[in-house]
C-alpha cells in the first residue's frame, strides 16, 4: 500500500500575506522598470549597475506591462483596436 502525504492547506491569513507580499514586490518592480527606462541607459547596463539579473528584469517587465502605460503600448493598443474596427 502506498502512502500519500498532503501538505496542509494554507490558511486564509497566509494566503492574504502572500498576496500582499506579491503586490509589494510587483510595485517595487514597476518602480525599478520605470527608473531603468528613465535613466536613458541600455537596460543591460542599468541592470549591471543595480545588481539586477537581466532575466528577472525582462520577466517582470512582461508581467507588469499592463501596469506601465507608455506611448508605445498605447500606440499598439490603438492599432489593434483600429484593425478590429476596420474588419
Amino acid at each position: 500500500s502506498q502512502k500519500y502525504t498532503f501538505s496542509p492547506r494554507k490558511s486564509i491569513e497566509e494566503a492574504n500575506m502572500e498576496k500582499r507580499a506579491m503586490a509589494v514586490r510587483e510595485e517595487q518592480w514597476i518602480q525599478a522598470i520605470a527608473a531603468a527606462k528613465q535613466s536613458g541607459q541600455p537596460i543591460k547596463a542599468w541592470c549591471a549597475e543595480h545588481g539586477v539579473a537581466g532575466s528577472s528584469f525582462y520577466k517582470w517587465q512582461r508581467k507588469t506591462r499592463d501596469a506601465l502605460p507608455t506611448a508605445q503600448n498605447s500606440e499598439v493598443q490603438f492599432q489593434e483596436l483600429f484593425q478590429e474596427l476596420k474588419v
